[in-house]
């Protein structure tokens, strides 16, 4: 039986798209060994990273790959005494998102880093993240309820907007 990892690589050379789920890099360390979760790792061309990551090296590498942007830094210096200000201008290069807001990020908000694009933090509005007792049914029914009544209010409204050359 093939591994994962030639699964994984016999399938992107197939044109296919592997989709596994992880908690992070971690967790395929122990079952499948360093030189495999690095071989994965750079097999995968799109990450959806959740915010409550552990992993400092998977935050760091996360945040790493987010790139780094040019931020202008002003520092002003004030002495008493001879009486002196002065002040500093320089550019810095910052992380876009730091590790720590990518631990951070909030219930329904993810990182998405897609090929060679540059990563953005994103709503899942169409997920449904609820808590355990929550009836998924009935959160279903009130959104469509709410959508047909939005719908069924905005055909009432047919009084034509006064243009603006009036």
């Amino acid at each position: 039986m093939p591994s994962l990892r030639q699964r994984v690589a016999d399938g992107r050379g197939r044109g296919m798209t592997m989709i596994y789920g992880l908690q992070g890099w971690a967790s395929t360390r122990a079952p499948f060994g360093e030189d495999t979760s690095n071989e994965l790792a750079s097999f995968t061309n799109h990450v959806v990273v959740f915010g409550g990551a552990k992993d400092p090296a998977f935050l760091r590498e996360m945040s790493d790959i987010c790139g780094r942007g040019k931020r202008v830094r002003t520092t002003h210096h004030h002495q008493r005494r001879p009486r002196s200000e002065s002040t500093a201008t320089h550019v810095a290069l910052e992380p876009v998102l730091r590790s720590d807001k990518i631990k951070g990020l909030d219930e329904g908000h993810v990182l998405v880093l897609a090929d060679n694009l540059p990563g953005v933090a994103t709503r899942l509005d169409g997920i449904h993240l609820g808590r355990v007792g929550d009836d998924p049914e009935a959160r279903t029914r009130t959104a469509s309820s709410k959508r047909s009544r939005a719908r069924s209010a905005a055909s009432r409204c047919t009084t034509p907007l006064p243009s603006a050359r009036e």
